[in-house]
């Protein structure tokens, strides 16, 4: 009998995400895995949480442009990002979706590679 795999309980914490795309770039700094501001996006806090040095994470905007061996293997196919890594880099940037929107979409495609995604605290509120 094959044992099942453990789901991992990842957090995102909503102070230090950078979500939303474009209109809140002058409050948040750009989207990235690490971007200027300190500010992560959902791959760069999973990747961080997974044991990436931060930075090898500063300034990219997906994981296939870190070399570091802990990014997440779910995050890369063949060379690419994954189809679930760039499903989430887009929802994360959205502009158009409220946060709760965001939050859901993103929990149920974190769940499709095995992570319970969960969030805390409160995200920077922008104008």
């Amino acid at each position: 009998m094959t044992k099942k795999k453990e789901a991992k309980v990842i957090t995102i914490d909503r102070s230090k995400w950078v979500c939303g795309g474009g209109r809140h770039r002058e409050v948040l700094g750009g989207s990235a895995l690490l971007n200027g501001m300190g500010r992560m996006c959902c791959l760069g806090q999973i990747c961080k949480i997974e044991g990436v040095p931060e930075d090898k994470l500063y300034s990219h905007g997906y994981p296939t442009f870190v070399e570091d061996k802990r990014v997440p293997v779910w995050m890369i196919e063949d060379g690419y990002n994954s189809r679930t890594a760039r499903d989430m880099a887009n929802i994360n940037d959205d502009r158009d979706l409220t946060q709760k929107k965001r939050e859901s979409i993103l929990t149920g495609l974190a769940k499709s590679v095995g992570i319970i995604l969960k969030f805390k605290g409160r995200l920077l509120p922008v104008k």
